[in-house]
């Protein structure tokens, strides 16, 4: 184990105990389409609805003991604030090498987004999550960007514009997320269709809107990131419920070290 100070990124998520154990039981990650999570302006485009929604994303920040997200995220600070440290995003997800094809080289790739398993088509040919820092914008034509444009002869999208900005009034998150998107439809009908009209997306594209994103992805974990993570209690979390993270990390034998919560505020 190294010390956390050599990590070239250190992040926080505050959860709720029940979540924190669903973590460590599945070794898994969650990951919510934009449409699901607490700021409304975030899948919204300005020309296409929320198309948005087909990015993914699971929220971190590298503030370690905000007093307004113990209570917004870990249930009035009832619950936990994970720490991660890590170098590079591999080690924070479970990856292996694949071959597009015979020619290319063997690239990283998670499970839940490996087009052969998953049948997904995701952008950019991004198979692992990307790690973003959000920035903090009260102008209109960041928050909700133009996602679609036209020339005489195709039809182009950015499915990636979204997600980027927050308005200021979120600044104290600092936030930092994990965010991969995917195309709203399987990869066999966008072949089938880009096949049929040599390569112009438009059909594609207004067929979206029918189009509902699934709520969420689980992605998993290394299990190498465990050794390189941190659990802290709320100022409010319960006895009994410290006693029930304790016995499940004694119980499934992981050393994680637990600490309670240094913010000075009456329990």
């Amino acid at each position: 184990r190294k010390s956390r100070n050599h990590y070239m990124k250190t992040l926080y998520h505050y959860t709720t105990v029940e979540t924190l154990l669903l973590i460590l039981n599945y070794k898994t990650l969650r990951f919510k389409s934009l449409l699901y999570v607490d700021d409304p302006l975030e899948p919204s485009t300005s020309d296409f609805g929320n198309l948005g929604g087909f990015k993914y994303v699971s929220c971190w920040t590298d503030t370690p003991n905000s007093i307004p997200q113990w209570t917004m995220y870990s249930d009035n600070m009832t619950g936990v604030c994970i720490g991660i440290g890590f170098d590079k995003v591999t080690d924070v997800f479970l990856t292996e090498k694949f071959s597009l094809s015979e020619s290319s080289e063997p690239i990283d790739m998670v499970n839940a987004l490996h087009p052969l398993k998953s049948g997904l088509l995701v952008t950019n040919n991004k198979y692992v999550p990307s790690l973003e820092q959000i920035r903090y914008t009260d102008d209109a034509s960041l928050i909700t960007p133009r996602v679609v444009s036209s020339d005489d002869k195709f039809t182009t999208i950015n499915l990636a514009s979204n997600g980027i900005y927050k308005t200021t009034e979120w600044s104290f998150q600092n936030e930092q997320r994990f965010s991969f998107q995917i195309f709203p439809l399987p990869i066999d009908l966008v072949l089938e269709s880009m096949n049929t009209n040599k390569g112009d997306l438009t059909e594609i594209i207004n067929s979206f809107i029918s189009v509902k994103p699934k709520e969420y992805f689980d992605l998993d974990l290394n299990p190498t990131i465990f050794n390189n993570m941190t659990i802290t209690f709320g100022k409010r979390c319960s006895a009994e419920d410290k006693l029930k993270v304790s016995k499940f990390l004694e119980d499934n034998k992981f050393h994680i070290p637990l600490f309670d919560s240094s913010v000075n505020i009456k329990p």
